[in-house]
């Protein structure tokens, strides 16, 4: 499904163009951020949902936003739910 990016989210606090990723021909990215590596056209997000290609630049749109972060209490990863 393409990703409509407008002016609007690009002035997003949260929104920064990524660190990692290499630029492709016909304004496709490659994002270096996970071992998936995903190739994204001009438009489309990555398989996170959390990268996205606007005309040939990668963007994060979920700099410094909190509420993307799994936030699951640490008790739950215990093994069995048993305490230590």
């Amino acid at each position: 499904m393409k990703f409509r990016a407008d002016a609007r989210l690009l002035k997003s606090p949260s929104v920064k163009e990524a660190l990692l990723y290499e630029q492709l021909r016909g304004g496709k990215v490659r994002c270096n951020t996970c071992a998936r590596r995903c190739v994204i056209p001009i438009g489309f997000r990555g398989f996170c949902r959390t990268r996205v290609n606007v005309n040939g630049k990668l963007y994060t749109i979920v700099y410094g936003d909190l509420n993307a972060v799994e936030s699951r209490p640490i008790e739950s990863l215990r093994p069995l739910g048993l305490g230590l």
